[in-house]
């Protein structure tokens, strides 16, 4: 099964807040995945939600796949190098049996984000 990223939508980076005008920082990081995985060819799927209750955390993602570990992770900018290595670490996920990904292959833009690992529903 393919993982897929869910998107706090409604998030607002601590760095940047967003005007009235503009789009949420969440929302912004939300069109950087998706495009960026198209480009990619990434088999990940990329889902919008309004929140993820990790405010004071924001940018924040939860990563997922059936049969695996979770990941909400946060603290990212709506940069393009932000989504990079989302991407890089997904696809490592992706890859792995249970969701687990060895450090030695965590890119450098993922470390330091992570808030909290969830258990598959069925362990």
């Amino acid at each position: 099964m393919r993982p897929t990223i869910t998107v706090c939508t409604t998030c607002r980076h601590h760095a940047s807040p967003a005007d009235a005008d503009e789009l949420p920082a969440g929302a912004r990081l939300a069109e950087r995945l998706e495009a960026m995985a198209g480009e990619r060819r990434v088999e990940v799927g990329v889902r919008r939600h309004e929140c993820l209750w990790a405010c004071r955390e924001g940018c924040a993602i939860l990563v997922s796949a059936e049969g695996r570990t979770g990941y909400i992770a946060g603290r990212f900018a709506p940069t393009a190098e932000a989504a990079a290595a989302i991407l890089d670490w997904v696809a490592a996920y992706g890859q792995s049996p249970d969701g687990s990904v060895r450090y030695a292959l965590w890119p450098e833009g993922m470390k330091g984000h992570f808030i909290a690992r969830m258990p598959d529903k069925e362990d």
